[in-house]
């Protein structure tokens, strides 16, 4: 059975040096979906605003199979749109 290795980088970067049999390709997406959403469950707060995170999958030689990215984003409050008064209307020449 081939071996995954599930590497974490969440403003870390922790390698996965042990890795984990799956049957199959399909078997360790699945896992690396369940891994991101189990990092999110755990600190949610250290999600916003960190940047991207993600999980890249490597086979046992170290050859990058895929990555799950994930990213969250909060746009700032806008501020309120000052309106620009033509000076002929604020009754000056």
């Amino acid at each position: 059975m081939p071996r995954y290795h599930f590497n974490v980088y969440d403003g870390t970067y922790a390698i996965d040096d042990n890795g984990t049999e799956l049957p199959d390709r399909e078997a360790a997406q699945r896992e690396a979906v369940r891994l991101a959403a189990e990092l999110l469950a755990e600190r949610p707060e250290d999600f916003w605003g960190a940047g991207e995170w993600r999980v890249e999958v490597t086979n046992s030689s170290g050859v990058s199979l895929f990555t799950v990215h994930f990213l969250g984003t909060c746009p700032k409050p806008s501020r309120p749109r000052m309106s620009v008064v033509p000076p002929a209307s604020r009754g000056l020449s």
